[in-house]
């Protein structure tokens, strides 16, 4: 039997047309790998924008870190204070904090300082507690007693002068390491005076008051 060499097929064009569009296929592959990098890789400028989001994300965490502990805290020492993440406030109804007998300033001020040694930069011993708490940097902290004041008055009465005076002299007495507590460019952070302001007593009943502390927190580029 003869075979015909008319009928025999070639296949190395198809071969050679196959090996081509094979490598146009992996140059386009690279291609887009290439430029897929190119294109996620972050300017300088985004790169910064991305390291302040993530220096601000963390720092939140931190005053949350602080409040939270705070809050814990004086629940421990026999308060119920109320937490107040916006405005960064803590809120202890008055008379819980007008307990002479009960050395309320004391524990107020004791536990206030134990907390502040974990946000003040403070080392040795007492920032050794603070393993694992956040860092962010306490500002200043700021206190506001308000007390009913007389009917239709706008400022509290004498006497309620002198109950913001007696708290403070209390709880800075039991605790004068707060007046030690600095804000990173050196100056006091906490405040020994407790401004007293009047609740309206048009209101009927009369509101208790209540004593709030509000903290403001630096370096922080949080708002």
């Amino acid at each position: 039997m003869t075979t015909n060499e008319d009928e025999v097929i070639d296949f190395k064009p198809f071969f050679d047309l196959v090996v081509g569009i094979l490598f146009i296929l992996l140059i386009l592959v690279a291609s887009q790998l290439f430029f897929s990098r190119w294109k996620d890789a972050p300017s300088p400028q985004d790169a910064a924008a991305q390291a302040r989001e993530q220096r601000r994300v963390a720092t939140l965490a931190d005053i949350d870190s602080f409040l939270d502990g705070l809050s814990g805290a004086l629940d421990k020492a026999g308060f119920t204070p109320a937490l107040d993440r916006v405005g960064r406030r803590i809120i202890i109804p008055a008379g819980q904090v007008l307990k002479a007998q009960a050395g309320a300033g004391a524990r107020l001020g004791n536990t206030l300082l134990a907390q502040l040694h974990c946000v003040d930069g403070s080392t040795g011993p007492a920032r050794a507690a603070c393993a694992g708490k956040g860092v962010a940097r306490i500002a200043a902290v700021k206190a506001r007693l308000q007390l009913p004041g007389e009917p239709g008055a706008a400022t509290p009465a004498p006497a309620a002068r002198v109950t913001g005076l007696t708290l403070s002299a209390s709880l800075f007495s039991a605790a004068p390491d707060l007046l030690a507590v600095t804000a990173p460019g050196g100056a006091p952070a906490v405040s020994p005076d407790i401004a007293v302001t009047a609740l309206p007593t048009s209101a009927q009943p009369a509101p208790a008051g209540d004593f709030t502390m509000e903290f403001t927190f630096a370096d922080t580029d949080t708002n």
